[in-house]
């Protein structure tokens, strides 16, 4: 059982990690800006710009959009995500509770990245014209 200095130790780098995570954004947007979304890596938009060509554009043209901008964003921000994320894991206090609690848990985390969705490959004519910019950070 992990005594009360390394659960202290674990809180703290826990509550870093945490924090440096709800800093991170993600955003994407289509090539002409029209449309640009900034998500957390909860997925919730934090902002959302449609320019008025946008809002003049076919209602379901600019649904797929939404949601196609949605998931690069979303997988922008985890990406951004993951490193933070595995230096928890490398802290030496949490490698050491995972150790104590779950060994075969413990080795595979830090073992084995994070699988990341792949966004929708379908051949149609709106994904063979429509491109993504992620931002890589904020945009």
């Amino acid at each position: 059982m992990p005594d009360g200095g390394s659960i202290d130790a674990v809180a703290r780098a826990a509550r870093r990690a945490h924090d440096a995570v709800e800093r991170i954004r993600g955003g994407a947007q289509t090539p002409d800006g029209a449309v640009r979304i900034e998500v957390g890596v909860d997925g919730r938009i934090s902002e959302l710009h449609l320019d008025p060509v946008a809002l003049r554009a076919d209602a379901g043209w600019l649904a797929r959009v939404l949601v196609d901008l949605h998931s690069a964003a979303l997988e922008d921000a985890s990406a951004q995500a993951r490193p933070v994320r595995a230096e928890l894991l490398h802290e030496p206090a949490v490698a050491q509770a995972l150790r104590r609690l779950d060994p075969v848990a413990a080795s595979a985390a830090v073992s084995e990245p994070a699988s990341v969705p792949v966004p929708n490959s379908e051949a149609d004519d709106y994904y063979a014209t429509f491109s993504v910019m992620r931002s890589g950070g904020r945009w």
